[in-house]
């Protein structure tokens, strides 16, 4: 059932849509995740999309360190009612362009970095994939030898 829903985006869409403005994601938040924490990580959002989430998220949810986090659970205290962590995965430059937003709605950012590639001329391997060879699909004649593999034993 749930494949030939996610087949059929006229389907698709009018179940999103029952679930979205059924109310339920809000009693779940209100009510299954009020007194737990949330983790959202960010990758490589442009300021103004920052700037329009970060909005609704300080007006949503009480935002907490990282650091905050593990101070509150090694002494085992309370987490503030919808906590949330906000973390950046790998260090994009763009990241340094969200120092304004994180000051002015004073969110306090975890940023995951990826050390070896620091004050060098190398790229993100993802980025550098997409130019290459490698991020293209593979072919028929490759995916008959996965089907071969798949039926032989190791």
């Amino acid at each position: 059932m749930l494949d030939f829903v996610r087949r059929n985006p006229h389907i698709r869409d009018f179940v999103y849509f029952c679930i979205r403005y059924s109310g339920l994601p809000f009693i779940f938040r209100e009510v299954f995740q009020k007194n737990k924490v949330t983790i959202l990580f960010l990758h490589d959002i442009e300021p103004d999309i920052a700037e329009k989430v970060f909005t609704y998220l300080v007006s949503n949810y009480n935002i907490i360190s990282l650091n905050n986090f593990f101070e509150l659970y090694k002494r085992k205290e309370r987490f503030p009612e919808k906590s949330l962590i906000i973390t950046l995965d790998d260090g994009h430059k763009n990241n340094h362009s969200l120092l304004p937003l994180f000051k002015k709605y004073n969110i306090p950012a975890t940023i995951f970095l990826c050390s070896d590639i620091i004050d060098t001329n190398r790229h993100f391997w993802f980025k550098e994939a997409r130019s290459r060879e490698a991020s293209l699909p593979l072919t028929t004649e490759q995916l008959k030898k996965f089907r071969i593999m798949r039926n032989s034993r190791f």
